[in-house]
């Protein structure tokens, strides 16, 4: 489930306090204690993604929070959410040009 709506501002801080915490993790090296937290912070970035909707970086996200728990259902469900808001963008855009 996406988070409620936020100023792009504050939506901007979460994005840069995640990739910190991100490249603070992966710089002292990254162990299977730390999947969970991995898998978190990459949630948590790629849902401040889809609200700022920069829906590239959120699949990148979703995915990297699969591939260090493949069973966190939440980012399944919102990397599926995004590709499909993509594919709606597209038909739009198509029958826009269409016209």
């Amino acid at each position: 489930m996406l988070p409620p709506q936020m100023e792009p501002q504050q939506v901007e801080r979460l994005i840069n306090k995640a990739t910190l915490e991100i490249e603070e993790n992966l710089s002292r090296g990254v162990n299977f204690d730390d999947h969970p937290t991995m898998a978190e912070l990459h949630y948590e970035r790629a849902q401040m993604y889809v609200l700022s909707k920069q829906y590239d970086l959120a699949i990148e996200d979703y995915t990297a929070c699969l591939d260090y728990d493949p069973y966190f259902y939440d980012a399944d469900m919102g990397r599926e959410y995004v590709y499909m808001t993509i594919k709606e963008m597209d038909k739009m855009t198509t029958k826009t040009a269409a016209a």
